[in-house]
């Protein structure tokens, strides 16, 4: 039994590098970051006050990732942002502007872009189910909720990567605030 204690003890460290660290490439190093990593969730309600969701948020590698489902929405692509203030009273115009600590312009497709709350268009299927799966290209969860809080939104259409201030991507249809 001394032996097979011996040998698994020898066997978990050289699957680690031989230093008792775990490799850069294995999953149970991506696991342990994700589960240290901060994380904050923003539960997405439509104009009329429905839940649509959950939308789970997490910090790693210097992004923020956002994870989670929708549900409700009309078929067909709509805008996806992260919006600076902390507030979702419809029509959600309480969420204020995209959130954009460097104070670039709107778009991953203009040169002087993007906002750290531009994201993808969310592809929401014929029975009005989308499923969440982004990062921003930077920034943390401490930065983004400052003083006001922030909030996820989504707008009626789809966002056209470019036109500042909000990719012509149409009113606020759900909204959710990021909450730790």
């Amino acid at each position: 039994m001394h032996r097979t204690i011996m040998l698994t003890a020898v066997l978990a460290a050289s699957a680690c590098g031989g230093s008792g660290t775990p490799r850069a490439d294995t999953p149970a190093t991506f696991a342990d970051s994700a589960r240290t990593a901060p994380r904050a969730t923003a539960l997405v309600r439509d104009l009329t006050g429905a839940e649509i969701g959950t939308i789970r948020l997490s910090e790693l590698d210097g992004r923020i990732s956002l994870e989670g489902s929708l549900r409700g929405l009309a078929a067909g692509q709509h805008g996806l942002h992260l919006h600076a203030a902390g507030r979702c009273e419809p029509p959600f115009k309480s969420a204020g502007t995209h959130w954009n600590p460097a104070d670039r312009t709107h778009g991953t497709e203009n040169p002087d872009g993007p906002h750290l709350g531009d994201l993808p268009n969310i592809d929401v299927a014929g029975d009005g189910t989308a499923t969440i799966n982004y990062a921003t290209t930077g920034g943390t969860l401490a930065e983004l909720l400052d003083f006001d809080g922030a909030a996820v939104v989504v707008h009626a259409g789809p966002d056209d990567m470019r036109t500042d201030p909000a990719g012509n991507s149409g009113d606020r249809v759900a909204c959710g605030v990021v909450m730790r």
